[in-house]
């Protein structure tokens, strides 16, 4: 591109101008000149860099000032003695964030737009969840001790009992309860098969290993979540925490699997959405800045054609009935473990014929470290069978024609960075894959000069304890951002989410109105807050 410094004339334009100014002695103008061209290739390369291309408003630049001198302490400590720089150690032995933190304030308070890489089952807190469970009085459980897993159960009694007989012991809450040394040691216990935080060293675990316990926490969850009348509660749960943190929109990944009502019948799966949508409906009609949740309905990968074929028949009805709440479909689970998309070819390519522009694919792809396998290879099939966005994406960087097309097609990366440490995709943050999307997503590509859409997203925050997307948003801009970047960052994955969602043109719009607005006041809410204080801190101050 013209104006552009090429590396191979900058060297030999340096080694003419050294071998000039050896020959006349003037070596003050030969270091001069290097200098120059070193700036100005490190002026390229910020250039580059996600949010670059945003101008910041007076009150944005006095907070940015601010920001910026605060990131640079806890990078220079860090520089110094890596145990201070909290991302990059694993996030289950840091979980519970110092909240003061002024970076992390800030980021806590900004908003952020669109939450679009979530699943339902595993988004609100686990202290709330098991508050809910073992307080309903029809509370049951079975657990089995032989393979260490516990299931709730809220139907009748006959029904538990039948469970008992399969050996199983099973008994209501309080009775459980009472084997222990306290209400909170029972809670306590309870917490640790809904997640990870359960005792275990998972830093030296395996992958498989982790994708293991992983997994049996969700046989636990959706013992309990899937329950209609405990599903509504933890629904609207959900929504208070998304608000609170900053979250003005969401699109939830949601798996297609029976719900019940407390005589142990199943519900017919309109009937879940129908009274999903009614308690997202009247959350947004007390919160007009808030833009509800929609639904990206979602098969296990693991199960034969025939089952995800199904699934996917029951996606497309379903979105035929609530057209503007079921709004994608995907795979989900165990990449590794499960079948690749090539697998399920056949059936995924007459899906996208029957659905070319109404209900578009949003996979999970290339959530892997290994090179040259399906499941590296599922990337690909993502990008040529016109998926919306892709989950994870960590494979990319090993696919440079799949970087050119997912510019042109517009297809957005959704990086969830804590939860690829904690499933071991990656020890250190600061190693992680994505950095580098974070640092070229501006620069211009063979084909394209669009802008790499990057988004940040959190995955399953109640398995690991991290807020809805505060959490994951602190470690991508410490550990995967440049060091001079500034709030540019946060503002550009803020407008990248609600660009990258599936909202329908004039509601995007909307949101991004309303976002704007919100930033706008934050941010001199915030410059007002730092003005009153002597050493620039909101430490004293709660967050929004």
């Amino acid at each position: 591109m013209a104006g552009r410094p090429r590396s191979g004339l900058v060297t030999l334009l340096v080694w003419a101008l050294a071998s000039i100014g050896a020959a006349s002695g003037d070596m003050a103008g030969v270091k001069q000149q290097y200098i120059k061209e070193r700036e100005a290739l490190l002026a390229e390369e910020r250039s580059w860099h996600i949010g670059s291309t945003l101008e910041l408003s007076e009150a944005e630049r006095k907070l940015d000032e601010v920001y910026r001198r605060k990131k640079a302490v806890i990078l220079e400590l860090g520089y110094k003695d890596e145990y201070l720089f909290k991302p990059a150690q694993y996030f289950l032995s840091y979980y519970q964030q110092d909240p003061n933190l002024d970076v992390y304030r800030m980021i806590e308070m900004l908003p952020k737009g669109a939450l679009l890489h979530v699943h339902e089952s595993s988004s609100v807190s686990a202290d709330f969840l098991v508050n809910l469970t073992l307080s309903n009085p029809r509370c049951r459980m079975c657990y089995d001790k032989s393979h260490d897993s516990l299931l709730f159960n809220f139907t009748d009694p006959e029904t538990v009992e039948e469970v008992s007989s399969r050996g199983l012991w099973c008994g209501s809450c309080s009775q459980a309860e009472d084997g222990f040394t306290s209400r909170a040691a029972f809670h306590d216990w309870v917490r640790g098969y809904l997640t990870l935080m359960d005792g275990r060293d998972y830093t030296i675990a395996s992958v498989e290993d982790v994708w293991a316990s992983f997994g049996s926490k969700f046989q636990t969850i959706d013992s309990a979540v899937t329950y209609i009348d405990l599903w509504e509660q933890i629904v609207l749960q959900v929504l208070h925490e998304f608000y609170q943190d900053g979250v003005q929109y969401a699109e939830w990944r949601m798996v297609i699997q029976p719900y019940l009502d407390y005589s142990g019948a199943e519900l017919p799966f309109s009937e879940v959405l129908n009274r999903t949508r009614t308690v997202i409906d009247l959350f947004k009609l007390a919160h007009p800045d808030f833009f509800g949740i929609n639904i990206v309905l979602t098969s296990l990968r693991l199960e034969t054609r025939e089952y995800v074929a199904e699934k996917m028949r029951m996606a497309e009805k379903m979105h035929g009935l609530f057209p503007s709440l079921v709004v994608g479909f995907d795979l989900v689970g165990y990449e590794e473990a499960g079948r690749s998309l090539l697998y399920f070819i056949d059936d995924l390519l007459a899906f996208r014929q029957r659905n070319p522009h109404t209900m578009p694919f949003v996979f999970h792809a290339g959530e892997t470290d290994w090179r040259g396998f399906p499941v590296d290879q599922n990337i690909l099939d993502a990008v040529l069978l016109n998926t919306s966005r892709i989950g994870h994406a960590y494979s990319l960087e090993d696919h440079s024609s799949i970087v050119s097309m997912i510019r042109q097609k517009d297809i957005a990366i959704e990086i969830n960075p804590i939860s690829n440490q904690v499933l071991q995709l990656v020890r250190d943050l600061r190693n992680h894959r994505h950095g580098h999307l974070l640092s070229v997503a501006n620069k211009p590509g063979p084909n394209s000069e669009k802008p790499i859409l990057v988004t940040v997203n959190s995955d399953d925050p109640m398995i690991w304890g991290a807020k809805p997307l505060t959490d994951d948003m602190y470690a991508a801009v410490l550990a995967l951002g440049q060091r001079r970047s500034g709030i540019e960052v946060i503002k550009q994955l803020a407008i990248n989410s609600i660009r990258a969602s599936l909202l329908d043109t004039q509601t995007k719009a909307r949101l991004m109105a309303s976002w704007e607005a919100r930033w706008n006041a934050t941010v001199h809410q915030l410059v007002h807050i730092i003005s009153q204080s002597d050493t620039d801190s909101l430490l004293l101050r709660p967050a929004n």
